[in-house]
């Protein structure tokens, strides 16, 4: 049978240099020219249907594969090739551009910035906003930034901006310690012995203020609290100090620059009684918390307070009465007690009588969440009349000539406003 419409054709055979005389190099894959039928239409009803084809037709079907073999080897070939060529040039652009990169950063202009340009950049990128809290408590202005978003990962840069993080003492003047779960018979958890804080305290030098917070073992959870003494080498350097938790040890200093202290249900095992009034010379501002009632330490120096809040379950009415007539230079007080009253349990012949009421003379804010009524009743502000708005959710005075802003919650009882 004649052959129609056939055209060259190659099929792939394997040959070793052995049978054709050539050197090693030259071993492969050739192709070996051919004649094959191309009218594959002839066979479409074989490809529609599951009819058996002849023996004839199969034989001419085999060379179409086999044509179709060799045409797909050819292609696959030529696909590794490109791909092997787009696999080298890939490489070779990704070299480029990183040694592009190299040289691009010679002249960079953060290159060439001065150090103290350099220092304020990293300043900015830090966390300065404390976090919100509740009931309107003191926050002294920062006076570096928090420690969130680690500064190590500035120092992990280059050598230089590592050289500049570390000589900056502002990047590490707000230190957090935590030894809640402090256990004195594990002498390498002490702080005394804590090689990363006194590694932290080492970068912020020897000058600069310092803003510590330190959390020590829960109240209700141990009986030995974690020692303090190690702060009393950086006494005269801290200007702002929260401290909760159990604590001991001894403080031989005065806070010279101390301008803030916090306490949250904190108790000193060892030492208070060694701390007196005169070792705050600049304390202004004081936050109190307490879980159960307050009993406020003796050491506080209540006349020279400018601000002061007070959070706490309860508190006896004249525990409240003397701290806040001592405190006659407050500007502003914050007061969240779910009661001002006796204590469970205890006589009320115990508590003194109070005849006078507090009279703060240079208070500007007030605010007061919880049991307000003995502070209508004993709080007296000289020379000062106003007015109140926007009573559905809180009650505003504005007292000229000095303007005071007075906060009370207030709930809706029977279509009643009542203060609470």
């Amino acid at each position: 049978m004649p052959v129609r419409n056939s055209r060259p054709v190659f099929i792939a055979c394997h040959v070793h240099e052995d049978d054709l005389g050539i050197t090693p190099p030259q071993q492969g894959v050739f192709f070996i020219k051919m004649d094959l039928p191309v009218d594959e239409s002839r066979y479409d009803h074989l490809l529609s249907t599951n009819d058996e084809p002849r023996e004839m037709e199969v034989a001419e079907v085999r060379k179409i594969i086999a044509y179709r073999q060799s045409d797909l080897a050819q292609l696959e070939a030529r696909i590794a090739e490109v791909q092997d060529m787009l696999h080298s040039l890939v490489e070779r652009r990704n070299q480029e551009e990183q040694r592009l990169s190299l040289f691009r950063g010679i002249v960079s202009p953060i290159r060439r910035l001065p150090r103290d340009i350099l220092t304020e950049i990293f300043l900015l990128t830090r966390e300065w906003k404390p976090p919100p809290t509740a009931h309107g408590e003191i926050h002294l202005t920062p006076i570096a930034p928090l420690p969130m978003r680690s500064p190590h990962v500035i120092t992990h840069v280059c050598s230089e901006w590592r050289h500049v993080a570390l000589s900056t003492p502002m990047l590490w003047a707000t230190i957090m310690v935590d030894y809640e779960d402090y256990d004195s018979r594990i002498t390498s958890r002490s702080p005394d012995n804590d090689e990363r804080l006194h590694t932290w305290l080492g970068r912020t030098g020897t000058y600069y203020p310092l803003d510590i917070a330190f959390v020590g073992p829960p109240r209700y959870e141990s009986i030995i609290g974690a020692p303090l003494s190690w702060i009393s080498s950086y006494m005269h350097r801290i200007k702002a100090l929260d401290l909760s938790g159990i604590f001991s040890g001894l403080l031989t200093s005065r806070f010279e620059i101390l301008e803030a202290l916090a306490l949250a249900n904190h108790e000193w095992h060892v030492g208070e009684d060694k701390i007196n009034q005169t070792m705050f010379p600049s304390l202004r501002r004081v936050v109190l918390h307490e879980e159960d009632e307050l009993t406020p330490p003796r050491f506080i120096p209540w006349p020279q307070l400018t601000h002061l809040s007070l959070n706490a379950d309860s508190i006896v009415p004249a525990t409240l009465w003397i701290m806040l007539s001592q405190s006659l230079e407050l500007v502003e007080l914050h007061i969240s007690l779910d009661s001002v009253g006796v204590a469970n349990g205890e006589d009320d012949a115990v508590v003194p009588a109070i005849n006078d009421p507090v009279i703060l003379p240079h208070l500007d804010t007030l605010s007061v969440y919880g049991d307000i009524e003995w502070v209508l009743e004993n709080l007296t502000l000289p020379h000062h009349s106003g007015h109140c708005t926007s009573p559905q959710d809180h009650v505003t005075l504005q007292l000229p000539p000095i303007p005071l802003v007075i906060l009370f919650e207030v709930v809706q009882v029977g279509g009643t406003t009542r203060f609470i």
